[in-house]
C-alpha cells in the first residue's frame, strides 16, 4: 500500500501536469502570435525604407533616368 505521503505527492504532481499543459498551449499560441507580428512588421518596415530610398534615387536622378528612357 502506498503511504498518505506519496498519494499527496501523486496528486499534486498529476495537478500540476493537468494545469501546465494547457497553460503551456496557450502561451505558446500567443507567443506564436506576437513573434508572427513582430516579424511581419518588421519586414514592412524593411520594404517601406527600401521603397523610400528607391524613389528617393529616382527622383534625384529623373533627368538622367528620363534621358536614358528616351534613348532605350
Amino acid at each position: 500500500m502506498m503511504s498518505l505521503k506519496i498519494k499527496l505527492i501523486l496528486l499534486v504532481v498529476c495537478a500540476v501536469i493537468l494545469i501546465a499543459v494547457p497553460v503551456g498551449g496557450i502561451a505558446l499560441y500567443a507567443i506564436k502570435g506576437e513573434a508572427t507580428k513582430s516579424v511581419n512588421n518588421e519586414l514592412q518596415n524593411t520594404v517601406q525604407t527600401a521603397v523610400s530610398q528607391t524613389q528617393g534615387w529616382m527622383n534625384t536622378n529623373q533627368k538622367v533616368i528620363e534621358t536614358m528612357g528616351a534613348y532605350i
